[in-house]
């Protein structure tokens, strides 16, 4: 069954497994001693390829809104708010409960982290700010602290519920 010559073979065997075992061992101990600096060298740059959020402060842009042209004593005159909106400001109000009424998007909400989302004078003053004037939607960010992302979302949300409230 055994032969002289198969054990040895086989202990021959043994003895090379051993050895290559230290010499990982050593190359281990090596390679940990290196890793770092061979890390630094080797790796490149990890990228993040995940968006930039912009914290707006949506309070801020509708207060703002609300003080030009909305409250009681806003700073502007109806005149001045017929003239850039294009309508008297009663008329604007029943369109904005309309639009609530009948489209969820427009209704102000808390997001995941418990802060006020967009109120719909902003999304609605978006839309017509894009729609009256022409202004490109990044520049609505700027005013009233509304994304162009939300600025286009609002222009097709608000004309196709106009279009649904009062095509009759």
């Amino acid at each position: 069954m055994f032969t002289e010559e198969t054990i040895t073979s086989t202990s021959n065997w043994f003895a090379r497994a051993r050895r290559l075992q230290e010499y990982n061992l050593r190359m281990a101990t090596h390679l940990h001693r290196l890793t770092p600096h061979f890390l630094d060298v080797v790796t490149p740059p990890v990228v993040s390829h995940t968006r930039r959020t912009i914290v707006r402060d949506h309070e801020r842009g509708y207060n703002d809104l609300w003080d030009r042209y909305f409250k009681p004593d806003a700073m502007y005159l109806e005149s001045m708010f017929r003239r850039r909106f294009r309508m008297r400001r009663d008329l604007f109000f029943r369109i904005q409960t309309d639009v609530e009424q009948a489209e969820p998007y427009f209704v102000q909400r808390r997001n995941i982290a418990g802060r006020l989302g967009l109120h719909s004078l902003q999304k609605m003053n978006a839309a017509l700010r894009l729609l009256a004037y022409g202004v490109s939607a990044d520049s609505i960010d700027e005013s009233f602290q509304v994304a162009e992302t939300t600025a286009i979302m609002s222009l097709k949300m608000f004309c196709s519920t106009i279009v649904r409230l009062y095509k009759s």
